[in-house]
């Protein structure tokens, strides 16, 4: 595993994570791409926090993996 030297982090706000099932199904989505160091879920601010290597992913890859059918939704 290499380590990059560059980190980058974004807050996204996401709507529909009042159930534990959907919050971890975003966890799943974004911590699985490759270049994710951590996804951070704070619940009662509806947002999370992502940590990522920006020489192997953009946000906008982030973003896209959230299925648009999800009921979970970028603000």
């Amino acid at each position: 595993m290499t380590i990059s030297k560059h980190e980058a982090v974004a807050v996204l706000r996401i709507l529909g994570m009042s159930r534990l099932g959907r919050a971890e199904q975003l966890r799943r989505a974004i911590g699985g791409l490759d270049g994710v160091f951590l996804a951070d879920i704070n619940y009662i601010l509806d947002n999370v926090t992502i940590s990522y290597d920006p020489d192997k992913l953009t946000l906008a890859q982030v973003k896209k993996k959230l299925d648009p059918k999800s009921p979970l939704r970028l603000s």
